[in-house]
């Protein structure tokens, strides 16, 4: 009899035991969820404290940001921020701005919060405070990351598709400044201490700068890799006189390698550049051209080298820049530079 009643009490028992588990796990993940939402809550308090903390050193500095409307969500594995009606006033370089955009959209994921991805909707629109001109500036596609590091050494990276900035006064107003694609990318360097890599690439670019220069409305590739050493007064002060600090401390660019091509015009240079007292390029540039035939004309070179350019094809002739005045080899262009800042 008790061994017939304890046979017949084991798939009960069974049955209990796996209730139980399965309450158990139920908790379980309960208490995790629970767990989780109460991390991501915290780090959203904390994610808002620190944008209102950025938000007022900004404004002790004179510059002032606000949004009309601030969301936060991402949950569970994502921490977002949501800046509706952005705007911006204050001091850039040395003129009061204004500028405002529809939407900047901040993103860090859980596993990586020292990474943030950026992404901000059009159109911007940039006003010298107290005059009439006006910037709009056009994008298909907008994005950046920003990578936080400890000592304030950090990597920033962007990429621009379809941009066009165009003035509502002036001249340039006809002459947007527009690019098919834009890639910027600014990283410490590996091999020096203090100093930070830098490569840009533009696809499809054109300017009225451009235009004057070149003497062509052609759109323009180029691509630069460079490093800045020294760089401890532009990271502790971007401003221009973080800047002016930098140069007077010996700032220099060192440029491992730069093109630029224009229809079948190709321009390859390397060197070193500082900017002088006036705020000026400064330096001389290792250089490789080919069939700049039509620039070298415009910039007032001697029928000997434009002969050259045309019947070999391809030229060495340094590049140089000095007391506000371009010469390509041996002879003075008729171009001239103008101050950086």
């Amino acid at each position: 009899m008790s061994s017939s009643s304890t046979t017949s009490n084991t798939p009960q028992r069974r049955k209990n035991r796996l209730r139980r588990a399965l309450y158990a796990g139920v908790a379980a993940l309960a208490l995790v969820c629970a767990a989780w939402s109460g991390l991501w809550l915290l780090a959203a308090r904390a994610a808002q404290t620190n944008l209102d903390n950025w938000i007022l050193q900004e404004a002790d500095q004179g510059r002032l940001w606000a949004c009309q409307n601030t969301q936060f969500g991402g949950f569970p594995l994502r921490l977002e921020i949501i800046c509706s009606k952005a705007a911006f006033s204050g001091e850039v370089g040395d003129a009061p701005r204004i500028a405002d955009a529809n939407q900047v959209r901040l993103l860090a994921r859980i596993w990586s919060p020292d990474v943030v991805h950026i992404a901000i909707k059009g159109p911007l629109r940039i006003e010298s405070a107290g005059q009439a001109q006006r910037i709009d500036v056009k994008w298909t596609r907008l994005h950046a990351e920003l990578q936080m590091a400890p000592q304030a050494r950090q990597r920033l990276s962007a990429t621009i598709d379809g941009l066009s900035a165009r003035p509502t006064e002036g001249e340039s107003a006809q002459l947007p400044w527009s690019a098919d694609h834009l890639t910027f990318d600014v990283r410490p360097s590996i091999d020096r201490a203090n100093a930070y890599d830098i490569a840009l690439t533009a696809k499809g670019a054109a300017s009225p700068a451009l235009r004057t220069w070149l003497a062509s409305g052609a759109p323009v590739n180029a691509s630069l890799q460079a490093t800045v050493p020294n760089a401890a007064h532009l990271l502790a002060d971007p401003s221009l006189q973080g800047v002016e600090a930098w140069r007077r401390a010996g700032g220099a660019v060192t440029i491992e390698n730069a093109r630029v091509s224009q229809n079948q015009a190709r321009i390859e240079a390397s060197g070193r550049l500082t900017v002088d007292s006036a705020h000026r390029l400064k330096g001389r540039l290792r250089a490789q051209e080919s069939h700049l035939g039509p620039l070298l004309a415009h910039l007032g070179a001697p029928s000997s080298v434009i002969m050259m350019d045309s019947l070999i094809g391809s030229l060495a002739l340094p590049i140089t820049f000095d007391r506000g005045r371009l010469s390509i080899g041996p002879f003075l262009t008729s171009a001239r530079l103008i101050s950086l800042y």
